[in-house]
């Protein structure tokens, strides 16, 4: 599943030249609703971890982070 988001990640960036998926999306991105829900969770994780004592929704190994950041995902943004 991580694999085919960050490829999602890919192409939404290719169309539009950056990774911020919007959660909420645009009549012009609907196609990109469930990718902008994943980023919204990628993201409150990533934040998750950097404060202890929450948990993250989504699981967020060292490669798991890295990968997207090689790509222009911005955790924080």
């Amino acid at each position: 599943m991580f694999n085919q988001r960050l490829r999602e990640v890919k192409e939404f960036k290719a169309e539009f030249g950056h990774c911020n998926v919007p959660k909420l999306s645009s009549s012009k991105n609907k196609k990109y609703k469930s990718l902008g829900d994943w980023c919204f969770h990628t993201r409150g994780s990533y934040k998750a971890i950097k404060e202890e004592g929450r948990k993250p929704y989504i699981v967020l190994f060292p490669e798991r982070i890295q990968r997207p950041e090689s790509i222009g995902f911005e955790f924080e943004c």
